[in-house]
């Protein structure tokens, strides 16, 4: 999706390759850049070298879990949308997770169409924020 000449970056952290292949081709044409890695430790490091506006996260992936990787987020980018899946349909999971603060939760499988719906809104909420932020003389911290 592009706004202004600006195409929006989702990050899609899942150890699933099908499902990590499938979200990207969707969301790409959706318009949307696309990057897709397979565990918390490989999100944290994208997130550090670019400029991401979505997260879209599995919660149990082998090495750093979801919620660690949650975690660092918020110290590293506490104003990216992080949007939670997971085959774990547990109520605690999804207690957690938003505990944590994200912006949505899906448990898989989900309606794609309210993913795409789900992406847009974070995206829109985002960008508000950072304009918010910017028109109080605030900025957010150097990746």
């Amino acid at each position: 999706m592009q706004r202004r000449g600006k195409i929006y970056s989702i990050l899609v952290a899942d150890d699933d390759k099908f499902f990590r292949d499938h979200l990207r081709n969707v969301l790409q044409k959706e318009g949307y850049k696309i990057q897709a890695v397979e565990s918390g430790t490989e999100a944290i490091r994208k997130i550090l070298q670019e400029s991401i506006d979505v997260l879209i996260l599995d919660i149990y992936m082998a090495g750093m879990d979801g919620f660690e990787t949650i975690s660092l987020i918020e110290r590293i980018n506490p104003h990216l949308p992080i949007i939670v899946i997971t085959g774990n349909s547990c109520l605690d999971v999804e207690r957690k997770a938003r505990a944590e603060g994200i912006f949505y939760f899906f448990t898989k499988p989900f309606d794609i169409n309210q993913m795409k719906r789900v992406v847009k809104s974070a995206i829109k909420v985002h960008r508000n924020g950072i304009k918010n932020e910017k028109k109080q003389g605030e900025r957010y911290p150097q990746l």
